[in-house]
């Protein structure tokens, strides 16, 4: 199952505020909506669909910050399920 995360990304010169979706591949547990989170493993990946263009986002999770990653982080939810790959 794939979960989707939303995530707020704040540039560090602006105070303009994005959120992105990001695509894992298991449950993020620990997390709650407002808190700081590592994202691990991210990867961007752009898409054009039928004139359509956009960027998708997956990670191989997404944990608290401060907890230990299983591998390289990168600092950064609500999370849902999604039926398909991002």
């Amino acid at each position: 199952m794939i979960y989707v995360v939303g995530i707020s990304v704040r540039q560090r010169d602006n105070r303009r505020a994005d959120v992105i979706d990001v695509a894992v591949p298991s449950e993020p547990h620990g997390i709650a909506e407002g808190m700081r989170v590592n994202v691990v493993d991210l990867v961007a990946v752009a898409w054009e669909i039928e004139g359509r263009k956009g960027t998708s986002f997956r990670a191989s999770e997404i944990t608290p910050q401060g907890a230990p990653a299983t591998t390289g982080a990168v600092p950064a939810g609500r999370a849902k399920s999604s039926g398909g790959e991002a």
